[in-house]
C-alpha cells in the first residue's frame, strides 16, 4: 500500500485505493422482518423491492494522478 505525507499534520499515512460501502439497511430490514416489503433477489448483489425499486452493487474506477493506480469505489 502506498503512503503520502499529510499536508495537515506532516506525518505519513497509508493511501487506500478501495472504498466499499455495505449493503443498504433497507435490505437487512426487509430480510429480518423489521420492514413489511417484498424483497426479491434477482442475482448476486441485485435486488428488487416491491417490484418498483431495483438496488444493485456498482463499481466506479477513478484514475489517480501521479500514481500508477486507480481508486475503486463499490457502492
Amino acid at each position: 500500500m502506498k503512503s503520502y505525507s499529510c499536508l495537515n499534520c506532516g506525518e505519513q499515512h497509508e493511501f487506500s485505493t478501495l472504498l466499499e460501502f455495505p449493503q443498504p439497511e433497507i435490505i437487512s430490514n426487509i430480510s429480518s422482518g423489521k420492514l413489511n416489503k417484498r424483497l426479491k433477489v434477482i442475482g448476486k448483489d441485485f435486488y428488487s423491492i416491491d417490484k418498483s425499486i431495483i438496488i444493485c452493487q456498482a463499481e466506479m474506477e477513478i484514475p489517480i494522478l501521479d500514481l500508477d493506480d486507480i481508486f475503486e469505489m463499490l457502492v
